[in-house]
């Protein structure tokens, strides 16, 4: 009899064990995934989220907004819609607001920092493009290959990524389709990816991998894949 009692505490101990084995392993989980998103929603020495002119901005683009999608909308058209034309040559968020730059680069970084400055992890993605038979201004034909910034933003549970270029005639420019460029601009939904899709001349490559801010890894990737 006593065999049988100690048979059955054993059990109720294993499984006491393994119940609290089980409760460290999603609170190791947990952790991760709060370290995670901790690398997407702090400021950077690019994504400078914590600048008063990106708070004032996300603020102000947000404030009738009552969900993190509606406000991702907002954030995303504005970035999207409020480049210049003129030379801007900073990658720092607060800057690139300021002087409206317009590549794909800079404008991934405004996105990005907008939105963690609104609490909504955002990080930066790269595609590789290549442009097949493209004619430069000497008249010469060839291939060119560059690295393109977009952005990653975390939202109803899921990583989407967004194309944040609304330059109409810069990609007309680069395309040299007129009816390939009139795609542009993107339109925002919050439960799939937003992008501009390739074809047999536009070729287009997400590569798989992601940064929390510009770094060096990042920068050297780029320089790697451009040629043009």
């Amino acid at each position: 009899m006593d065999s049988i009692f100690i048979t059955k505490e054993r059990a109720m101990s294993n499984k006491s064990l393994l119940f609290l084995f089980f409760l460290i392993f999603i609170a190791n989980l947990n952790c991760q995934g709060n370290k995670e998103f901790s690398e997407y929603l702090k400021a950077t020495q690019y994504i400078d989220s914590h600048n008063p002119k990106i708070i004032e901005k996300a603020k102000q683009l947000t404030q009738e907004c009552k969900t993190d999608a509606e406000k991702a909308k907002a954030l995303f058209e504005y970035v999207r819609d409020s480049y210049s034309d003129t030379s801007c040559n900073s990658y720092i968020a607060s800057e690139i607001m300021e002087c409206g730059g317009n590549s794909c680069r800079q404008r991934s970084i405004l996105l990005a920092a907008l939105c963690r400055a609104t609490g909504i992890p955002a990080r930066l993605h790269l595609q590789k493009v290549v442009i097949k038979n493209w004619k430069k201004s000497d008249g010469t034909v060839n291939d060119v290959t560059f690295a393109h910034g977009i952005t990653g933003i975390f939202l109803n549970g899921n990583w989407h990524l967004y194309e944040v270029v609304g330059n109409r005639d810069k990609w007309i420019r680069w395309t040299q389709d007129q009816k390939r460029g009139l795609e542009m601009p993107v339109e925002f939904y919050p439960d799939r990816d937003c992008l501009f899709q390739p074809d047999e001349k536009i070729i287009i490559e997400t590569l798989p991998i992601y940064f929390a801010d510009r770094t060096e890894e990042m920068i050297g990737l780029i320089e790697k894949i451009d040629n043009f």
